[in-house]
């Protein structure tokens, strides 16, 4: 496989939920949290029960993060 079919490949890859703790560094329900607030990738719907999420928007959302400098605090 050539790289930039594996690159393709690779982008396009679908996460399932059970995966994001390892992937991102946060809990299930921290994530959770982060989509009920619109801060998080958006789902891919499969099939009627069953959700994921492409590995680039995951690996794009963690880059903002980093680039952000993470969450601002917000000041008391």
């Amino acid at each position: 496989m050539n790289k930039s079919v594996l690159s393709a490949v690779v982008s396009n890859e679908i996460i399932r939920p059970r995966e994001l703790p390892r992937l991102t560094g946060l809990s299930r329900t921290t994530i959770w949290r982060l989509e009920k607030h619109g801060d998080f990738v958006p789902k891919i719907f499969l099939t009627g029960t069953s959700r994921g999420y492409r590995r680039i928007d995951i690996e794009r959302w963690i880059e903002e993060r980093i680039e952000k400098g993470g969450p601002q605090m917000e000041s008391k």
